[in-house]
């Protein structure tokens, strides 16, 4: 019976812990250019400037949605992996007990494992992530170029 409510009482854990590492970073999607292009008489037209801004935003949302499942599966895999690794690395002692009987006590280290490869696999994951700012600005400045080109042009 103490055996189940500690299995419980480390799934809580862990699976608190890979929530919380696991949605830590997660970045808001931009919804501004760093540098906006200017709009008007020496620049690009308001109707120019609002689909660029929109092709922007849309690429950059594609970007968040692929960074939440990089970060969401890196910590997943950590925490797997690591409450694998933790299970292996569990350990039984054996003491004295009362009247001279021998009384074996189990340490599960599954769930700790499991924790620290899911703080680790988040730890990883935020190398794979693309910053959705920088997508965003490359996004706007090309369709911006791409206009001009075709105002030069009259088309």
């Amino acid at each position: 019976m103490t055996r189940n409510i500690e299995n419980k009482r480390v799934l809580m854990l862990t699976l608190t812990a890979l929530i919380v590492t696991g949605c830590a970073s997660m970045q808001p999607t931009p919804m501004m250019p760093s540098r906006p292009a200017p709009v008007g008489r020496h620049g690009i037209t308001a109707q120019a400037d609002a689909l660029c801004r929109n092709q922007a935003y849309q690429a950059a949302s594609q970007v968040k949605d692929q960074n939440i499942n990089t970060e969401v599966a890196s910590t997943v895999i950590g925490g797997v992996l690591g409450g694998v690794l933790g299970n292996q690395m569990s350990y039984d002692t054996v003491k004295k007990g009362p009247h001279g009987r021998p009384v074996t006590h189990s340490t599960d280290l599954a769930g700790v494992g499991a924790v620290a490869g899911a703080a680790a696999g988040a730890s990883v994951s935020k190398n794979l992530t693309q910053d959705t700012q920088q997508v965003y600005d490359i996004t706007y400045r090309n369709c911006i170029e791409a206009n001009r080109v075709q105002t030069r042009w009259g088309r």
